[in-house]
Formats: structure tokens, sequence, C-alpha cells
């Protein structure tokens, strides 16, 4: 489906940020997303869908964005998303002070807000005053009784709240839980999304470039950050929770570094370092997730033995990424071209679907039996490590087309990037 330009001024873009909102959305965009879901619930056979939205992506934070054009301003935000098959949507927030800019923001013209605070935080009991608006809400839809089709869903499956859970399926007897089928909606990429997507890939290689740049001798992590957060910022990136999202690395004389929670650190590098950085931003609620491998120095034999494995891994996983094939199919290419090559630690991830969620289905790994199908957009992630001495990092982002798989972070090498 083809829309038309969803293109803002610089001027109006900021404007909307500096009054912390999101940049509008196309309203055919928004319809088409509203029109897919009410035939999801028609296809199920229930009146509404209820859409969870926590302020954490594992909690689904995406879906405020996705189907109201809202952005979580705090950590703790929870929102409901209703969506009836024959009434307009209603926004439900937790907290009363963003409901005049979720008034402005979203594309729901119907926002409310229950009283967060003020109830026991640690049982179903601290949804009653959501349970009790809701409840209103189906009222005045003349919903009460009729089944609810539940989406729960957020990055890598369901992290919502045990309590609200519990709730639901004690309050809402007509509750059937949807939320595989909502996640699928997300699966094949509309033009829209691709456009925003490429946008976002573009912005996200020119600020890992950036952030290379100071991946030298005498620098230091905070460096190679804030050229990176700069770069994406001045070009367009928002910066939801924490980003960038890792920094690995692995220092010279075999002693790693964990991952995490000290991914950013004053110590300088030294030469022999190998530096792979994984990196996110978002560009208009499209998450970018790219990855690439330094070394301070020159490579030695062994560091560039390792990262032209892992290359020679993530072009034959590329090559064969086309419709019809099995997320497992590409994940055991990298296991074999590994065992090839005399290496045996590899991610048990290596790779994912990419698009309004930083991980999506499906994701390539051994198990999986999704097939890949035409305008999927698919993260390749090749990582293999030697114990106490090095990894590399490879991460890419393709669209599926139906002759093969089209490189969207193609405009910074995969090449060791020499500091």
């Amino acid at each position: 489906m083809v829309y038309g330009s969803a293109e803002m001024t610089s001027k109006t873009m900021e404007d909307r940020y500096h009054r912390g909102l999101a940049p509008r959305l196309p309203d055919a965009v928004w319809q088409h997303r509203i029109g897919q879901c009410r035939d999801l619930l028609a296809r199920h056979g229930v009146a509404a869908g209820l859409v969870y939205s926590g302020g954490q992506p594992l909690t689904g934070s995406g879906w405020a964005r996705y189907f109201a054009n809202f952005v979580h301003s705090i950590w703790n935000s929870e929102v409901f998303i209703l969506i009836p098959v024959e009434h307009e949507p209603v926004l439900i927030l937790n907290y009363q002070f963003m409901v005049d800019i979720a008034k402005q923001a979203s594309s729901i013209e119907d926002v409310r807000a229950y009283k967060f605070f003020g109830t026991d935080l640690y049982s179903p009991e601290r949804y009653q005053p959501m349970w009790d608006l809701l409840t209103e809400v189906l009222g005045e839809l003349n919903l009460r009784g009729q089944k609810i089709g539940l989406c729960f869903s957020g990055m890598q499956g369901n992290f919502a709240p045990g309590p609200l859970i519990e709730m639901l399926r004690q309050r809402l007897p007509t509750g059937v839980d949807l939320s595989r089928e909502f996640m699928d909606l997300l699966l094949v990429k509309t033009d829209y999304d691709i456009a925003q997507i490429r946008t976002s890939c573009e912005i996200g290689c020119r600020a890992l470039t950036a952030a290379y740049e100071h991946v030298t001798e005498g620098s230091s992590p905070l460096d190679a950050f804030g050229a990176f957060i700069k770069t994406a910022g001045d070009a367009g990136a928002e910066f939801p929770g924490i980003f960038p999202e890792t920094w690995h690395m692995t220092v010279k004389g075999g002693v790693e570094v964990p991952n995490r929670p000290f991914w950013l650190r004053a110590r300088r590098f030294v030469s022999g370092d190998m530096v792979p950085i994984d990196t996110g931003t978002t560009y208009n609620g499209y998450p970018h997730d790219m990855g690439r491998t330094g070394v301070v120095g020159k490579p030695t034999g062994d560091q560039q033995r390792l990262h032209d494995a892992n290359w020679e891994a993530h072009q034959r996983m590329r090559d064969a990424l086309r419709p019809g094939v099995k997320a497992s199919e590409i994940s055991l290419i990298n296991f074999a071209v590994a065992k090839e090559r005399g290496y045996e630690k590899i991610h048990d991830l290596q790779g994912h679907g990419i698009g309004f969620f930083e991980n999506e289905s499906p994701i390539l790994v051994p198990w999986s039996d999704v097939v890949i199908r035409e305008n999927m957009v698919i993260n390749i992630e090749c990582l293999m490590y030697v114990p106490n001495f090095a990894s590399s990092l490879i991460e890419d982002t393709y669209l599926v087309t139906k002759d093969g798989a089209e490189w969207l972070t193609e405009s910074i090498s995969p090449a060791l990037h020499v500091g």
C-alpha cells in the first residue's frame, strides 16, 4: 500500500518535539492500522480489542505509538488502547498529567485517565481504578459481556504485569488472548513502514561511523558514545529508554569486559583492543539496531581471521534470505560456517525481525519454523568469539524482496574498523 508523503518540515517537527509531541502520523497510515486490527478482531469473532502498552519495550511500549501515536513519557507509564470493531477507539492512561499532551499527539480523540496510585501495588487490586474506568467505557459502547480480544505482547513475548493478567482473567471471562495474532500484524511491512525504516537505518549508519572515529588509542567509550548521540540526534533520531543499547568490549591482554552494566566507562582504549558495538536509536517510532567491530591499532592475524569468518557467515546467511525459507535454515548457516572455520562460540541468537519493535518475529534460531515472507525486514546478527581473546559482531538490516535481500545498512563497511 502506498501512502501520501509523511514528511514534515524541520521547523514543524522541531516545534512538536519541543512540546513533547511525536511527529504527526498520516491519517491514511493510522486508518490502515486500525482497519487491519478490526479485520483481525472480526475474524476471531470478538467485539473489540484491548491492547496493553507499558513504558518499557518488553511490556509493549511500541503499541502506544503504533495505534495512538502516543509516546510514553515515564518508565512506569501504562496505557490501554480499546479498539472496538464498530466504534471509535479509546485511549486510557494511568496518569492524568499525560492526558492533555496525549490529546494533542494522538490519532485517537477519546483520551481518558484513571488514578494510578492509592491502591495495593502488589495485587490485582492495583488495577481496580483501571477496571472501573474500562467497565464504564464498555458500558457506554454497549460492549459489556461481549467477547474482547486481548494483547499483552511486547518485544520478545509477553512481559505484561502478572497482577494485570490475573485481574483480567478474573474480571473479564470473555477475554481471549490474541497477543500472537496482534504481533503478526507487524510481520509484513507497508510502504510507509519501509520508508521510515530506511531513514532510521541511514541515521544509524552515520552515527555508528562517527562513533568509530573515536575508537582510537587514548580515547574512551564515552568519547565514542558522545559522537554517536550527537550525530544521531542532529539527524533527527529519538532516544526513548536507554540507547545505544549495548557496547561490547574485549580489551588487550585477554581480559573480557562484561557487556553490562558498565558498557560506558572512562577507561582509555589501548592498541590491541577489539571493540564490537551494538547500537540503537529510533526514528519516528521505528528503531534501528546494527553492529560493527573495530580494533585499536593494527589487527593481529587471529583477530582478522575471526572477523573474516564472521563476515563469511553473515554473507552466506544474507544470500539465503528470501521468501519461502524458514528462519531456522538461515540460523543454521551461522553454526555451519563457525564450525568450518574452527570456532565453537557464537551467540544463540543469529537475527530477528525489526520494524516497530526492535525485536520482532521471526527470531533467527535453530528451532524456529517461521517462514520468511516478502516485505519482512530482518536483522542478521552474527557474533563469533574466542573466550578470553576477542569477539566479532556484524549486525545488519535487510528488506526481504521477491528476489532476495536488500541491504539497508550498507553505507557503513562491515570490515574491521581500524583506529
